[in-house]
């Protein structure tokens, strides 16, 4: 499989949208609910983001984005504490998807 990995980002209560163009379909390779250090700019609050620069443990979420998205064209993932994570409560953590795009007959 040479498929381009796509990268997305969420912000705590978002929603991501991912999405394939036709007759190809959506594959996830990782999902994870963090905060790498050092990522001032991602999800940033727009407030006093001292905190953002703080680590924040990653959480695998690889089979929540998997059960939303795998095999479809088109998904949305809601990212906020009740269905992604109660983690990273005193920063913004954001939740990263890597995805790729392919023929069904390729991924299952």
């Amino acid at each position: 499989m040479d498929a381009k990995i796509k990268p997305k980002f969420g912000c705590l209560n978002t929603t991501i949208s991912l999405h394939c163009k036709l007759p190809e379909v959506m594959k996830i390779v990782r999902a994870f609910f963090y905060r790498k250090q050092g990522q001032n700019k991602v999800c940033s609050t727009g407030k006093d983001d001292s905190n953002n620069a703080v680590y924040c443990q990653p959480v695998d979420k690889t089979s929540l984005a998997r059960d939303s998205c795998d095999g479809k064209v088109y998904c949305d993932i809601s990212v906020n504490y009740s269905t992604i994570s109660d983690h990273c409560r005193t920063i913004s953590p954001y939740l990263t998807v890597l995805y790729t795009c392919g023929k069904l007959s390729n991924f299952f």
